[in-house]
């Protein structure tokens, strides 16, 4: 999948995550597999964005 999903972490947390580094998204309804993309190097309120590429059905793992 190529749309790059967006997640949270907080600033000490975001120090351990590489790009390139394979990601698991729990969407309560199943788990996606996916790399890192980007690390937004701005930390707003305590948290960095990163960006991952899903890979495989998000529609099994959504419940919409």
């Amino acid at each position: 999948m190529d749309i790059p999903r967006f997640c949270v972490f907080h600033e000490t947390q975001a120090k351990d995550v590489q790009i390139g580094q394979l990601a698991s998204i729990d969407t309560r309804n199943g788990i996606i597999s996916g790399h890192v993309m980007r690390i937004d190097p701005a930390v707003l309120t305590g948290a960095v964005t990163v960006d991952v590429k899903l890979e495989g059905q998000l529609e099994s793992a959504v419940a919409w």
